[in-house]
């Protein structure tokens, strides 16, 4: 039972591109932190449910991507912004890519 959050947690980091670590580094402002927040203490609710499906989280995932756009659209230099705002991207599309290939 106790490996569940943490499995939970890395299929929700995959299946997202771990972008609330991104917007944790980012130092969010308001929204983002009301939806990393919000994410944050719905995931317990999810991932202690006995089955585990993956159709849990996905109400987690619009949450960290808000956040995580959020906390980059708060960086001062324009470069920076559109660089972040494209990691963001490649590493969701990379984590939903391996996700995918891994069978989960």
């Amino acid at each position: 039972m106790l490996d569940r959050p943490f499995r939970f947690l890395e299929e929700w980091g995959l299946f997202s591109g771990f972008l609330l670590p991104i917007a944790v580094l980012l130092r969010p402002a308001r929204l983002a932190r009301a939806a990393l927040l919000a994410g944050l203490a719905y995931f317990p609710f999810l991932a202690f449910i006995d089955h585990f499906s993956h159709h849990y989280f996905l109400p987690l995932l619009p949450l960290a991507a808000v956040s995580a756009v959020a906390a980059a659209l708060r960086l001062r230099a324009p470069a920076a912004r559109v660089a972040v705002l494209a990691g963001e991207g490649v590493a969701a599309a990379a984590g939903l890519f391996l996700a995918t290939r891994w069978g989960w």
